[in-house]
């Protein structure tokens, strides 16, 4: 390859993408790097691949990692749970909902909260309202008096449905 032809492809490269994308896309190709096909040699780093992922909305890169994140640390729920979310801000609460469900089977405390208020509206979105209000139900008494905020959260996602 010439180097006119070089330089024609990295001038069209940089038109394409901002200077972010292009620093996001570097980063995403370290980390890859550096874990290679062994997600548990350092989570930090796999977790890193994940967050620039999503901010360059490389929908097939991380749909194609999160189940990878999944698998390597079963009995968390972080992964599930922002697999889930992931899915359903982009209007898929069928596919959202069975991720939801195992992170809610993992989650505690104020983080079991934000898993049911996921679920109540992955749940309403598919028009499955007595069940959006059974997970939130059976939620809210298991919380206790704890976590008001996210407590009105849940109760908001009852009724207005919406992805806030």
């Amino acid at each position: 390859m010439t180097r006119a032809k070089i330089d024609e492809l990295l001038t069209e490269r940089h038109r394409r993408f901002s200077p972010l994308q292009l620093l996001l896309r570097r980063a995403a190709d370290q980390y890859g790097v550096r874990i290679g096909e062994d997600l548990g040699a350092d989570r930090s780093v796999a977790d890193n691949l994940r967050v620039v992922l999503e901010a360059l909305d490389d929908r097939q890169a991380y749909q194609a990692l999160m189940p990878r994140l999944i698998a390597q640390w079963p009995d968390d729920y972080v992964y599930p749970y922002r697999y889930g979310r992931y899915r359903l801000e982009r209007g898929e609460p069928q596919a959202a909902l069975p991720l939801l469900e195992q992170a809610a089977g993992l989650a505690y405390g104020e983080n079991r909260l934000r898993v049911a208020e996921l679920r109540v509206r992955a749940l309403m979105a598919l028009d499955r309202a007595d069940e959006a209000r059974r997970v939130a139900a059976q939620t809210l008494r298991l919380n206790g008096p704890w976590f008001p905020e996210r407590v009105t959260a849940i109760k908001a996602a009852l009724e207005d449905g919406s992805l806030n």
